[in-house]
């Protein structure tokens, strides 16, 4: 037990936790996690470091563009990078917002319909985009485009007014004992990252029931949440904590028409996906070539819980996120080595080989066909 303490020591110094673990909080591990430390505490250290991405960029709109002019040189909007006094303009500048004539979605897969409905909320403060301030030359000069990854819509629609914004994810940190660091933060655009130890998506945000049950949902089953808001302390039996008080919270917007297809040996070839995308196959088939795909977003902010699965490049990942994160495809659940190999693919849980021949798995005890 002393390497699991030497590496619990060593991860509030590199995480920067101002409070940490109180003194006297008594924290229990959930197994899966405790097997991660105990696999190695130099490695668990690097997967809770790792989650802090500095090349992920959120922007939002300041203002729309009000002067009269042939589009897109005039009437698109001024954006600017959320937390950030300054950044750089498609043409070179630095100032605190730069002029977009078009914003490209098309990465998203949404249709027309539901590409006109987020740029009227982006175009009203109600949208954060991740992505890329570049140059469209199709007009004869240089247009400066939003190329966007992927989007984030205000759940509530309430004005911001005082705070900042972060990513959250859950820490797979559990307790018998509160307050308890249970939450990992950080802040978009910037390096800053830590624990702290609760979320209130209701008091100042106006959320509905109905809107908060959503925002704990994409919280600790999806993807995390963004989040508008500013910090107070807590005080409970442990000590004293870190409350994020939210005035606006923002889920992932996902296209009601599926995801883009991708690769393959077709005619006509599938587009490509965007620069922030890769070509996922489907899991278990790393060994078959020329097959189609899906395009899937590389991920940002992943959760700190240790389920792990195996990665086409055949290593062992943390879990699913941490591996997209690398853009890699599935081979299967559970670390690399622990499913059998079935000719071009591995069986998947609770599956066996029957016909390597022919990659064939079935459940146990069924008839197997050669």
């Amino acid at each position: 037990m002393s390497r699991v303490t030497s590496f619990v020591s060593k991860l509030g110094a590199a995480s920067r936790l101002r409070w940490g673990l109180a003194r006297s909080c008594r924290v229990l591990i959930g197994s899966a996690f405790l097997s991660s430390l105990l696999l190695g505490g130099a490695q668990a250290q690097t997967d809770l470091q790792s989650v802090d991405i500095p090349a992920a960029r959120y922007y939002q709109v300041t203002r729309v563009d009000p002067r009269l002019c042939p589009s897109p040189f005039c009437g698109g909007v001024f954006v600017e990078l959320v937390n950030r006094r300054k950044h750089h303009c498609a043409d070179g500048s630095f100032a605190r917002q730069c002029y977009v004539g078009l914003v490209d979605w098309s990465a998203l897969g949404l249709s027309s319909e539901e590409e006109a409905s987020l740029g009227q909320d982006f175009a009203t403060m109600r949208v954060l985009a991740r992505g890329s301030l570049e140059t469209d030359q199709s007009f004869g000069t240089d247009v400066p485009v939003l190329v966007v990854s992927d989007a984030w819509r205000g759940v509530t629609g309430t004005k911001r007014r005082r705070g900042r914004f972060w990513g959250v994810v859950p820490s797979g940190i559990v307790c018998i004992t509160f307050p308890c660091p249970v939450l990992i933060e950080k802040k978009l655009n910037r390096r800053h990252l830590r624990h702290i130890h609760r979320i209130d998506l209701v008091h100042k945000s106006g959320a509905t029931e109905e809107q908060v049950d959503h925002g704990f949902d994409e919280l600790h089953s999806g993807p995390g949440l963004l989040v508008f808001g500013k910090h107070r302390r807590i005080k409970g039996p442990a000590g004293r904590g870190v409350e994020l008080v939210a005035s606006e919270f923002y889920t992932l917007v996902e296209s009601d028409s599926g995801p883009q297809a991708c690769g393959g040996f077709i005619f006509p070839p599938n587009p490509p996906c965007a620069r922030d995308e890769f070509c996922e196959q489907p899991p278990g088939t790393c060994q078959i070539v020329d097959l189609p795909g899906i395009c899937t977003v590389i991920g940002d902010l992943c959760p700190f819980h240790f389920a792990p699965v195996c990665g086409c490049d055949g290593l062992s990942y943390a879990n699913d996120c941490e591996r997209t994160r690398a853009a890699v495809s599935l081979d299967h659940e559970g670390a690399c080595g622990d499913a059998p190999n079935c000719g071009p693919i591995r069986c998947g849980p609770g599956l066996e080989c029957c016909n390597p021949l022919l990659g064939l798995c079935v459940p146990p005890g069924v008839s197997c066909i050669q």
